[in-house]
């Protein structure tokens, strides 16, 4: 499967397993197409070992679970090791916003992932959501993340 994914033209393959470290140093042994994943992780620490034992070729945080200053302090370890860096990005507008602005930050930072399936609080969230363009996200000058609350979807979803 995965040797297929290479003719194919994906670019890697993600949490392909159970999460446990030594099957996937063992299958990053057995295939040629870069393995990605942590995306639950939520401390820097966490990663050290899949990064140390090069279990993964991509390492993928997300700034929702393991917060941007540890992403921060991750980009060291990851660079070290040559390890690439994918944002995982799939819960709301805030989040996405996190991980966009974060990786326009990182010079380790080669995509975010954007999720595309409907939630109205992932979409509608904020008033003018980070969308990719053409495969890019067009950054903005506001201040923080870049985006303002709708109040509108906060009044509509709230639970007072």
């Amino acid at each position: 499967f995965a040797s297929e994914l290479v003719g194919m033209g994906y670019l890697f393959l993600e949490e392909p397993l159970p999460r446990q470290l030594e099957s996937y140093e063992q299958l990053r042994q057995l295939v040629n197409i870069p393995i990605a994943g942590g995306e639950t992780l939520t401390r820097c620490t966490q990663f050290s070992e899949w990064i140390d034992k090069y279990a993964l070729d991509i390492v993928q945080p997300d700034a929702n679970l393991t917060g941007i200053d540890d992403i921060v302090e991750l980009q060291d370890s990851i660079n070290e090791k040559t390890v690439e860096l994918v944002l995982h990005n799939w819960a709301n507008d805030i989040s996405n916003a996190a991980n966009v602005q974060l990786g326009a930050a990182l010079v380790g930072c080669s995509m975010v992932e954007f999720n595309v399936s409907y939630n109205p609080l992932r979409s509608r969230l904020v008033q003018e959501s980070f969308v990719p363009e053409h495969g890019f996200f067009k950054m903005n000058e506001r201040p923080g993340l870049g985006v303002e609350f709708n109040d509108e979807i906060l009044e509509r979803y709230s639970c007072r």
